[in-house]
């Protein structure tokens, strides 16, 4: 974007929807380091479905394959993106872009897995989960 693209009447607006863009992309895009069989795979962010703790490990579920890590879950917390990932319960956090279906508790994701959703966070999953997945679905289409 040159600088005259953004002069005038509606250039600020311009510089804002470019650089929402941006930030946009720059999440998409943005990559996890995981291993698996001693091998280090770079995994978009977007491809993981879900992160579940399993004792001193977490498993980290994508769209391809299934991970494990000694990071908690709170850790990866800190390094996810914090506009789609959310901690539904003591031991999941879920990639709410991959959600296919709420059941009371249970969530469904694209593989048919199921994620556990603690009544103590139902009300601020979904306030999370309405105001982001419409944001994101706005941004993304």
């Amino acid at each position: 974007v040159d600088e005259t693209d953004l002069s005038g009447r509606g250039g600020r607006a311009r510089l804002v929807v470019v650089l929402d863009d941006v930030v946009i992309n720059s999440r998409k895009d943005k990559k996890v380091p995981l291993y698996k069989n001693g091998l280090k795979y770079l995994v978009p962010q977007k491809e993981i479905l879900y992160i579940e703790a399993n004792g001193s490990t977490s498993i980290i579920q994508t769209t391809n394959s299934e991970f494990r890590s000694e990071t908690s879950l709170s850790a990866w917390l800190s390094e996810l993106d914090k506009d789609v990932f959310f901690r539904t319960h003591k031991s999941f956090i879920v990639n709410i872009c991959k959600i296919t279906c709420i059941d009371g508790c249970i969530i469904r994701v694209s593989n048919g897995n199921k994620v556990l959703l603690s009544k103590r966070n139902q009300k601020s999953f979904f306030n999370f989960y309405e105001l982001n997945n419409t944001w994101i679905s706005h941004q993304i289409h």
